[in-house]
């Protein structure tokens, strides 16, 4: 990761969500934001500043949830959300 010559995909189960915490979640039982707080999600920006998560580029209208209980009735909680991502750098 800490050279910019090419590209470089970081892929995997993030444990956090991109939109909200899963304790928002939780709170809310259905989408949206309960408050202000910053996001775990952020911190990506910090830590891998050349890299951009793709999934928003590429379906810009679909949130992409990886975990889903609407989707996925062996999840008894309401919960959806996106852990997992593709983070690309393309490089010089």
């Amino acid at each position: 990761l800490g050279t910019t010559q090419g590209l470089s995909l970081l892929v995997g189960d993030f444990n956090f969500c991109s939109e909200r915490s899963w304790a928002e979640g939780r709170i809310l039982k259905a989408e949206g934001r309960a408050n202000d707080d910053p996001l775990e999600n952020e911190v990506l920006a910090v830590v891998l500043p050349d890299f951009e998560d793709i999934w928003p580029k590429l379906q810009p209208n679909d949130k992409g949830y990886t975990f889903d209980s609407k989707r996925n009735g062996v999840i008894r909680q309401y919960e959806q959300m996106r852990y997992d991502r593709v983070m690309a750098r393309c490089g010089e």
